[in-house]
C-alpha cells in the first residue's frame, strides 16, 4: 500500500468517524430542544455583540441586557412547560380568571333551581312455591309431593348460586378495571413530576445562568472591559 493509498483511508476513517459524531451530537441535541435552542440563541447574542461598532464596553453592556432579557424568556417558557404537564392554565389565564374573581361594590345574590329526577333501584323479589297433597291423601301421592318440592328448591338454590357467582364476577372485573385505573393514573402522574422537576436539563435553571451573567455584564462594562485593558467608550 502507497502513502497516497494510506492517506487516502487515513481521511475515510477520519470522515466516517466525524459523521457519526455529528449524528450522535445531533440526537443528543435533540434530547432537549428547549435548551438547545436557549444556547443557540445566547450564541447569536454574543455574536451580534462582537459586531456591534468597536467599543468593547458598549458591546459587553449589551450583551449583558440581551442576556437579560433571554434569561426571563427561558424561565418563562420554563414555566409554562412545567404548567403543561400538569395541565393547568397559562399564566396569563390564571390571572384573567383571579381578575374575574374581582369583588364588586354590590354583592349579586342568585338563587338557581334545578330539576330533579328521583330514581328507585329495581330489585328482585323471591318466592317459594309449594305442592301440597290432599290431606289423608296416599302415601304415593305425599311422597310425589315432597320429590316436586325438593326438585324445586334444588332449582332455586342453583339459580341463587349462578346468580352470585355472576354478582361475584362483576364486583371482580369492577375492582380489577378500578385498579388499573389507579395504577395508570399513578403512572402518569409519576411522569409528569419527573419531566417536570428531574428529567434531563431545566430550562428554569439555564435561565437564572443567563440572568445572573447578563447582570454581571451589564453593571460591570467598564471594569470587564478594562481587564482586557480596553478603556470607557469616549
Amino acid at each position: 500500500m502507497t502513502i497516497l493509498q494510506k492517506t487516502s483511508a487515513k481521511l475515510r476513517q477520519w470522515r466516517t468517524l466525524w459523521a457519526s459524531w455529528a449524528v450522535r451530537l445531533w440526537a443528543w441535541l435533540w434530547m432537549e430542544p428547549e435548551v438547545t435552542g436557549a444556547l443557540l440563541t445566547a450564541a447569536a447574542v454574543l455574536v451580534a455583540a462582537i459586531s456591534l461598532p468597536n467599543c468593547w464596553e458598549f458591546r459587553i453592556r449589551i450583551t449583558g441586557m440581551m442576556l437579560e432579557l433571554l434569561g426571563v424568556s427561558v424561565v418563562a417558557l420554563g414555566l409554562r412547560r412545567t404548567r403543561q404537564l400538569f395541565e393547568l392554565p397559562t399564566v396569563l389565564g390564571a390571572v384573567r380568571d383571579w381578575l374575574k374573581k374581582f369583588p364588586t361594590l354590590r354583592r349579586d345574590v342568585r338563587i338557581e333551581a334545578s330539576a330533579g329526577i328521583f330514581a328507585l333501584e329495581g330489585g328482585r323479589a323471591y318466592g317459594l312455591i309449594e305442592i301440597k297433597s290432599r290431606p289423608g291423601g296416599p302415601l304415593d301421592e305425599r311422597v310425589t309431593a315432597l320429590e316436586m318440592n325438593l326438585n324445586h328448591v334444588l332449582r332455586s338454590v342453583h339459580e341463587l348460586e349462578k346468580q352470585f357467582d355472576s354478582t361475584a364476577d362483576e364486583h371482580a372485573r369492577r375492582l380489577e378495571s378500578e385498579k388499573k385505573a389507579r395504577e395508570e393514573g399513578d403512572q402518569k402522574a409519576h411522569d409528569r413530576i419527573y419531566r417536570a422537576v428531574a428529567s434531563g436539563l431545566h430550562l428554569e435553571g439555564l435561565g437564572v445562568v443567563f440572568l445572573v451573567f447578563g447582570i454581571v455584564f451589564a453593571t460591570m462594562s467598564g471594569e470587564i472591559a478594562s481587564w482586557f485593558g480596553v478603556g470607557a467608550c469616549l
